[in-house]
């Protein structure tokens, strides 16, 4: 251990004598950041998470360049596979859970915008305009994570965007088709003065078809998925409970 420390250590002190060793050094770890921005940057923002980003990037790259070696080389040296398991472990956990929130994220949002689409119709129909109707949907009480997008539409429209410019960067944010649609749909009507209202009310309809679709593909797959647990777990046992005290018998049997 003191060895490796040492060869660390001088490794460390050449890397930052030496330009050319430092000048690669900085090349790769400015490649690795612009991957992981270009890769994850989308799923951190469809996430909803607060974090400043890029801090999140600078400590997972200094994680991968710096405490990631230190860590292999310590469970190489030990040859400790639960040293060596756990840093893999470490490395592959941040960006997973990153892509698991924002799948969930997306699936809450995309369950919640048909009776959010409902309600802005209903509004529209009784008068007020697209953004009026997002005023008063934001008013309510009862707030949940789509109604916060919408306050986002809202502060967007009100430094000058356009509605559509505003629903299609909903859609780059979260990167839900639907929301695209809407872009689509407010542009059209504008175009051609339809109305907005019945527009979101047959996406409404839409995507309450596509989430009964989802719902039942999901119900297919249900059975099959039961047998993992059933054949792994349950199916021994039972076997176990019936076969053992018959086993118990006739070796009991065979002895004699």
């Amino acid at each position: 251990m003191i060895v490796f420390i040492g060869m660390l250590i001088v490794c460390t002190i050449a890397l930052g004598k030496h330009e050319y060793l430092d000048s690669i050094y900085s090349k790769q770890r400015a490649r690795f950041k612009s991957w992981l921005s270009s890769h994850i940057e989308s799923k951190y923002i469809e996430s909803g998470l607060k974090y400043d980003f890029q801090n999140l990037v600078d400590l997972y790259t200094l994680w991968i360049f710096l405490g990631l070696p230190i860590v292999l080389g310590y469970a190489l040296i030990l040859a400790n596979a639960f040293v060596l398991s756990g840093a893999l472990l470490i490395t592959y956990i941040p960006i997973s859970l990153i892509r698991i929130v924002a799948s969930g994220r997306k699936d809450h949002l995309f369950a919640l915008l048909p009776n959010e689409l409902d309600l802005l119709s209903m509004i529209m129909s009784a008068g007020n305009d697209l953004y009026g109707a997002l005023i008063t949907l934001c008013q309510d009480k009862e707030s949940n994570i789509l109604r916060q997008e919408f306050q986002r539409v809202i502060k967007t429209m009100d430094v000058g965007v356009s509605r559509t410019e505003a629903f299609q960067l909903l859609y780059e944010r979260n990167r839900i088709s639907a929301f695209e649609n809407l872009a689509n749909a407010i542009e059209t009507s504008e175009v051609y003065g339809t109305s907005i209202s019945f527009v979101f009310k047959e996406q409404a309809v839409q995507i309450r078809q596509e989430l009964f679709q989802h719902f039942e593909l999901r119900a297919q797959k249900a059975p099959f998925k039961m047998l993992v647990p059933l054949l792994g777990l349950i199916f021994p046992v039972t076997l176990i409970l019936i076969l053992g005290p018959i086993m118990i018998d006739l070796l009991a049997l065979v002895s004699n």
